[in-house]
C-alpha cells in the first residue's frame, strides 16, 4: 500500500522524504513486537511541490511460527517500497499506477505520519458507503463521555475479553468479575464500543432489563437515537469493521487505541426504518438467546457436580 502526500509547510532546510511503516513481526525474531516506522528525512529545502512517500509494508518476507522464523508465503513487500522511495528520493520517475488513491487531509492538519492509518481498503469501503447514500455515525450516535465510578460489588464489570465479536457479552463473568482499576457507568440501551485494538472490533448492547452496569474505561460509551441493536448491526456490517480496523495509534497492534469521535466518524450504509425494526428485533432475539443458552449450560453442568462428589472417590476415578 502505497501513496504520495504533498507537504505545504513553506521554505524549510530539512525535508521528509517518506515513512513506512512495518508490520509487528518485524522484529519479533529479536524478542518485540512493538509496531514500528520508518522515517526518512533529508537537509535540503523544501516547498509545497515536495512530496512525501508513504508506504506500508504487510509482508516482510518471514512470519513468526511456533516462535520460529519461517518464510511469508505472501513474499516480501519491502525491495518495491525501497526502490520507489530511491528513485522518489532521486528525482526519477516512479510508477504512479501502483499507488493507492486515497483522499488525504491537509499535510498541516495531520496529527501522525504512521502509513498504517491510510488504508485504501477502508478508504474505498468509505467512499462506496457515502455514493450509496450512507451517513455517519455522529448522525444517531452520542458519546455519553467517560463516567468514573469505584468498582461495585453490586454491578456486573464488562471488561473488553466480556464482549465476543458478534456483540454477546458474557454475563457470568461480568458479574464476578472485579478489576483493581475503576470504570465507568453505563446504562440500560448505551451501546459500548471497544476503543482498543480496533483489528479486533467488539461492541455491544446494554440490554433494557439488565440495569446500570459498569464497564472498563477501554469502551466508549454512546447513546442511540436509534434501536441500540439496529446500531450494533450497522457497526458490524463488513463496510464498517473495514473503516475501524486500521485506526487508531500505539506502539503494537493489540494495544493500538482509538478515539470517540473516530467512531463517530464511521459511515454506515443507508437504512430504512423497516430494515431498523426487522434487524434491531432480529439482533436483540439472537443475543438473549444466546445469553440463556449460556445460562442454561452453566446450570446443566452444576447439575453434574453433586451426582458426581455422591458416588465417591474411586467411582470418579472411573
Amino acid at each position: 500500500h502505497q501513496l504520495l502526500l504533498t507537504q505545504d509547510r513553506g521554505p524549510s532546510s530539512i525535508a521528509v522524504e517518506g515513512v513506512v511503516s512495518l508490520p509487528s513481526a518485524t522484529f519479533a525474531p529479536a524478542g518485540t513486537t512493538a509496531k514500528t516506522s520508518v522515517l526518512f528525512i533529508s537537509k535540503r529545502t523544501s516547498d509545497s511541490t515536495t512530496p512525501v512517500f508513504l508506504a506500508r509494508a504487510d509482508h516482510i518476507g518471514y512470519v513468526m511460527r511456533k516462535g520460529a522464523v519461517a518464510p511469508d508465503p505472501e513474499g516480501d513487500d519491502l525491495p518495491a517500497i525501497g526502490q520507489a522511495l530511491d528513485s522518489l528520493i532521486d528525482g526519477g520517475s516512479i510508477d504512479r499506477s501502483s499507488f493507492a488513491r486515497i483522499d488525504l487531509p491537509e499535510f498541516d492538519s495531520l496529527t501522525s505520519l504512521d502509513a498504517s492509518s491510510f488504508d485504501a481498503d477502508a478508504a474505498q469501503a468509505r467512499h462506496r458507503l457515502i455514493h450509496l447514500g450512507g451517513q455517519e455515525c455522529r448522525t444517531f450516535l452520542r458519546f455519553r463521555g467517560r463516567r468514573r465510578a469505584p468498582v461495585s460489588d453490586d454491578l456486573p464489570f464488562i471488561s473488553v475479553l466480556h464482549v465476543d465479536e458478534l456483540g454477546n457479552v458474557d454475563w457470568a463473568s461480568a458479574r464476578s468479575y472485579r478489576p483493581a482499576t475503576q470504570g465507568q457507568g453505563a446504562e440500560p440501551g448505551d451501546v459500548i464500543v471497544s476503543l482498543l485494538n480496533p483489528s479486533k472490533f467488539r461492541a455491544a448492547v446494554i440490554p433494557p432489563h439488565q440495569g446500570p452496569v459498569q464497564c472498563s474505561s477501554e469502551f466508549g460509551v454512546f447513546r442511540s437515537a436509534l434501536n441500540p441493536y439496529a446500531a450494533l448491526a450497522l457497526l458490524q456490517h463488513p463496510l464498517v469493521r473495514l473503516q475501524v480496523a486500521p485506526l487508531g495509534r500505539g506502539t503494537s497492534s493489540s494495544r493500538r487505541r482509538i478515539e470517540p469521535d473516530q467512531i463517530l466518524s464511521l459511515v454506515v450504509p443507508p437504512f430504512t426504518e423497516e430494515w431498523l425494526l426487522r434487524v434491531g428485533l432480529a439482533a436483540e432475539l439472537a443475543i438473549k438467546q444466546i445469553a440463556e443458552g449460556r445460562q442454561e449450560l452453566a446450570r446443566a453442568y452444576a447439575d453434574l457436580a453433586p451426582k458426581a462428589a455422591s458416588q465417591g472417590p474411586e467411582r470418579t476415578r472411573l
